[in-house]
């Protein structure tokens, strides 16, 4: 509970953009393999050892922070998150598009490109029936994606490739 804990304490007050990404890929690898424990690994661990319920309210505690680089890095975790247990966070997605269109519309050209992000990791790995609450959303990002470009193409080069 420790480690965790100092953790997301770290993500908060590190300003360091490169040190967040760093900490938003460890924090969203190590809170995946928590969730994915299974069989005699979960037998041995305590509740807390394979849990981390406090990580979504934190998560989305950051997402209405004043703080862009903190709305950016939960996101970075989600898609984290999503791409390698994406099939846990399918009942997210009544809470979860609201706040990827507001933050794929967001003034920082980081926060949108880490919503689109997120929204296609997220995509990508939950059963199609989570899906279709997305629909709408798909304008936007093709929106967003070419404002985007326009000012720095480099930052959604991920998706135009």
């Amino acid at each position: 509970k420790f480690m965790k804990d100092l953790l997301l304490d770290m993500l908060q007050n590190d300003k360091d953009q490169a040190a967040r990404k760093v900490l938003c890929d460890f924090i969203g690898d190590l809170a995946a393999t928590i969730q994915c424990l299974t069989g005699e690994r979960k037998e041995k661990c305590n509740e807390e050892g394979y849990s981390w319920p406090k990580l979504m309210t934190f998560l989305w505690g950051l997402l209405t922070s004043a703080d862009s680089g903190l709305i950016e890095s939960s996101l970075r975790i989600m898609s984290v998150l999503f791409v390698h247990c994406g099939r846990q966070y399918g009942s997210y997605k009544d809470e979860l598009a609201p706040i990827l269109h507001q933050t794929m519309t967001h003034a920082v050209p980081s926060v949108n490109v880490a919503a689109m992000e997120c929204l296609t990791c997220y995509l990508e790995n939950v059963e199609f029936k989570n899906c279709k609450a997305f629909l709408e959303l798909m304008p936007v990002m093709l929106e967003q994606t070419l404002v985007v470009a326009n000012q720095n193409e480099d930052l959604v080069s991920f998706f135009l490739s």
